[in-house]
């Protein structure tokens, strides 16, 4: 399966000029991950490169599992800008302070100039 999965990879490059990795990742064990509650973190703003990956590392680098993510681009009407909408549904362990995250996230909206929030 990883074979196949390099050699398609490879064709994005070769016909699309798009660049894709893989990995193994480690499976984790949820019983491991102890109690966690599930947090909607939404974003909002002017599309732009980088925008999954800083928020998924983010929430990564705090062992914050992204359990679905939703995204749509729309063109503003009045405008025509690209509008980035994005949706997470997150695991939080209860172990990390919910307060952290949403000042982290912050710090992430504002170098991309995003609105993000919790539910």
């Amino acid at each position: 399966m990883q074979d196949q999965l390099s050699s398609a990879c490879r064709r994005l490059e070769r016909d699309k000029g798009i660049t894709a990795f893989i990995r193994a990742a480690e499976a984790k064990d949820q019983e491991k991950q102890g109690p966690h509650y599930t947090k909607t973190i939404n974003v909002e703003g002017i599309d732009q490169a980088g925008i999954v990956f800083k928020i998924s590392r983010f929430l990564a680098d705090r062992d914050i599992n992204i359990v679905s993510l939703t995204a749509q681009r729309v063109n503003s009407p009045g405008s025509g800008t690209a509008i980035y909408f994005m949706e997470i549904k997150a695991q939080v362990p209860e172990k990390v302070s919910l307060e952290h995250p949403e000042k982290g996230l912050s710090s992430v909206g504002e170098e991309l100039n995003l609105d993000i929030t919790f539910r």
